[in-house]
């Protein structure tokens, strides 16, 4: 799996999606309300910022751990530390925070063995953007400009190979 472009993504989801596009054999691109929710997001970034075109590069798409029920959406890997951006459509208010702090949390367990700085943030349709403080384990609400930040700030690390870290041995 290489990472992908996800204005490119998008492209090819709105072209010829039919609920079950992959990547390749073995991964699933996205789930059918992740489509929307990935074009939202890749519409908001490119409406703030001039530059969008890196901010939308490197990403690992719907990775999913060997042997082991838990995918990633959109998955970064820099040099200094991992951005993981998972993608939410509309939910209740009376049960967002729960659903995004419980998937929030289990990320962060998947990636923590990775031993770098780690990013989790949540994308929610309609309502905005996510970040998780592991240090507190607390939930905070954040703007798209401290999204950008986060990503631009990030240095991409391309020699990234998913099946050589991600092994069910480590879990």
């Amino acid at each position: 799996m290489k990472p992908q472009y996800l204005l490119s993504v998008c492209q090819a989801l709105r072209a010829h999606y039919d609920g079950k596009l992959k990547l390749d054999k073995n991964h699933l691109l996205l789930k059918r309300n992740e489509v929307k929710t990935l074009d939202k997001l890749c519409d908001l970034i490119s409406q703030e910022h001039t530059d969008y075109h890196e901010l939308l590069n490197g990403y690992f798409v719907g990775y999913s751990i060997p042997q082991i029920a838990n995918e990633f959406d959109l998955l970064r890997f820099g040099t200094d530390y991992i951005i993981n951006i998972e993608m939410k459509g509309p939910l209740t208010e009376d049960k967002k925070l729960t659903t995004i702090s419980a998937q929030m949390r289990k990320q962060h367990y998947y990636l923590k063995f990775l031993g770098k700085e780690l990013k989790v943030i949540t994308f929610v349709e309609d309502d905005g953007f996510y970040l998780y403080k592991q240090e507190s384990d607390e939930v905070i609400s954040v703007d798209i400009n401290a999204v950008i930040e986060i990503i631009q700030k990030q240095t991409l690390d391309e020699n990234v190979d998913l099946e050589k870290i991600f092994k069910q041995s480590n879990y």
